[in-house]
């Protein structure tokens, strides 16, 4: 009789290689997940709450009855009736930049002016506003030269202390003034303040304006008047998100949207995924 042979297999063992092979799998997944959220998250906020800017640039000839501009003929762009850029002519030519939210995308941009005896000109020429583009556009008025004396410039400075998060914002900070969704100026952050000289024609007395950066709107608003204003520039923690949560939309760029916390929150928020996700790990290998 052959002898028999016994399975050297121990069921004991093969149970804890079933376990750890399943423990391995599920502790990679874990991690992978988590690591995927942080990572969603962190770029999240690292992008600003408000619309991203870009810029367009317009350039070309200004002719003026046949002929170049004079050296420092001014050139203004203006966009739904606001001043959005200015540069004076040289050699005949001109080259602006026109920072826009993505939002303004396709508006029409207008041209105006005034010659150096500051008479009126406007431009018949127009030209749509693209994000990141570069238009090459010749400004001509034909014919007898406008006797109109151009419309009156005026300056409105807005200053004041800025406060994000309850803390000074951070210096160099962008910081940006709009009225109704166009950018009109913007100015570096010093020492937890800034001043801000907002140029508009005359007839933009009374409109409202908005201050927007380090990735959010401010609440507090104000009125041009061509004047001066001091006001201080303070957003509380969270505003952002709950108000987006209340309306539901995102103004700036259309449709549904989710705003997210500061850069800071979002690391904690980070920090506690990776630490849940540990938890449930443990208590997971706890029940084996």
């Amino acid at each position: 009789m052959a002898p028999t042979v016994k399975s050297m297999t121990n069921p004991g063992r093969e149970a804890v290689l079933k376990l750890s092979a399943r423990d391995f799998i599920l502790t990679s997944t874990t991690l992978i997940l988590v690591a995927l959220m942080v990572a969603v998250i962190w770029a999240a906020g690292a992008s600003p709450a408000i619309a991203q800017t870009k810029n367009q640039v317009f350039e070309g000839e200004v002719i003026l009855n046949g002929q170049p501009a004079e050296d420092d003929t001014r050139v203004l762009a203006y966009i739904d009736g606001i001043r959005v850029s200015q540069r004076r002519t040289k050699n005949g030519r001109f080259s602006m930049k026109v920072w826009q939210p993505l939002a303004v995308a396709g508006k029409t941009v207008e041209f105006r002016g005034a010659s150096v005896d500051r008479k009126e000109l406007r431009f018949p020429q127009t030209a749509s506003w693209e994000p990141g583009g570069e238009t090459v556009i010749t400004l001509e008025l034909l014919g007898d030269l406008p006797t109109i004396d151009a419309e009156e410039q005026q300056t409105h400075v807005f200053q004041g202390s800025v406060v994000l998060d309850g803390q000074p914002i951070p210096d160099e900070t962008n910081l940006q003034a709009y009225a109704d969704g166009i950018r009109m100026r913007s100015v570096r952050t010093k020492g937890g303040r800034y001043r801000m000289e907002v140029r508009q024609p005359a007839s933009f007395n009374g409109r409202s304006v908005e201050f927007r950066g380090g990735g959010v709107r401010f609440p507090q608003k104000s009125v041009w008047t061509g004047a001066g204003t001091t006001i201080d520039l303070e957003y509380p923690s969270g505003l952002e998100q709950e108000r987006a949560e209340a309306e539901g939309t995102s103004s700036e760029t259309g449709g549904y949207s989710c705003s997210l916390p500061s850069g800071r929150v979002n690391l904690e928020i980070g920090f506690m995924l990776v630490l849940a996700g540990l938890m449930a790990f443990r208590m997971r290998r706890r029940r084996y």
